[in-house]
């Protein structure tokens, strides 16, 4: 049986290689691989190679010894392969990504933190209000004026926190000063909303130029009751922080504080509604 040319080539050592042509298609060569002396070039694409009896710019050979420096200085990279830069643009786009992917994450995840923040003002607001309509005066606990929403287990003492307290001021002459959740606040909300969602929010402080601050972690709550007969109604609020700066709902904003923003509600208690 007549050998291929390449082999016939092998056994004479002829100076120069036949030419096996790729009949299929055409595409530079590539070095395939290396294996001892003998350099191994392969079409790219197409690896059903067939002997051909005329030239052609794409083929197959072996080298043997010196022929192989042939291909010194010559660069190539193998099919499967890639680049040092085609590498680098690679890892780029992954990292750009993934710093999207991180953004919207987070982005989504204050969504929803907010979304929860301003549901449990929605229940306990509702409950404010009905309180208000049963007893004739909005709930008077905590401080003269207000206190936090919520049980005293919901604001454990941490660092400068004491148990139970959701906000803590300092004055500009440094006197400080809580206001606290009482459990026995939140029995009687939740006798007219039960199971009140969890009144905590992003710890935030706020600085004034007096010197003083103020930093809260929960929803406060605050109150005027005023005499019977008087003209002006009684009314209470709940202000309450949420991640970012956003327009508030009910179209109460009270202040930006860097990636937060201060809103309150406020209920009133002639119309029976919240604004």
């Amino acid at each position: 049986m007549r050998k291929p040319a390449y082999q016939r080539w092998l056994a004479t050592n002829s100076s120069r290689p036949p030419a096996i042509a790729d009949s299929t298609a055409v595409i530079s060569t590539t070095v395939r691989s290396l294996h001892g002396n003998t350099v191994m070039l392969y079409n790219r694409r197409h690896m059903d190679l067939r002997e051909s009896r005329t030239g052609s710019e794409q083929y197959c050979v072996l080298l043997r010894g010196r022929e192989s420096s042939m291909l010194r200085g010559h660069t190539t990279r193998t099919g499967a392969g890639f680049t040092i830069i085609e590498l680098l643009i690679v890892i780029v786009v992954i990292a750009i990504l993934a710093s999207i992917t991180a953004v919207v994450y987070a982005g989504i995840q204050d969504k929803a933190y907010n979304t929860k923040i301003v549901a449990a003002v929605d229940a306990y607001s509702k409950s404010i209000q009905m309180y208000h309509i049963q007893n004739g005066s909005f709930p008077n606990y905590g401080t003269t004026w207000g206190s936090c929403l919520g049980r005293t287990s919901d604001y454990p003492a941490t660092g400068d926190w004491p148990e139970g307290a959701c906000t803590i001021y300092r004055s500009p002459g440094g006197q400080i000063s809580h206001d606290y959740a009482s459990d026995e606040f939140d029995d009687e909300l939740s006798a007219f909303v039960g199971g009140l969602p969890d009144p905590k929010v992003p710890e935030v402080r706020e600085d004034y130029s007096s010197g003083g601050y103020s930093r809260y972690r929960g929803i406060y709550y605050e109150h005027q009751n005023n005499a019977s007969g008087s003209s002006v109604a009684d009314w209470a609020y709940v202000e309450y922080v949420i991640k970012g700066q956003h327009e508030c709902p009910n179209k109460y904003v009270d202040r930006f504080n860097g990636q937060v923003t201060f809103c309150s509600r406020i209920i009133w208690a002639t119309d029976g509604g919240t604004d």
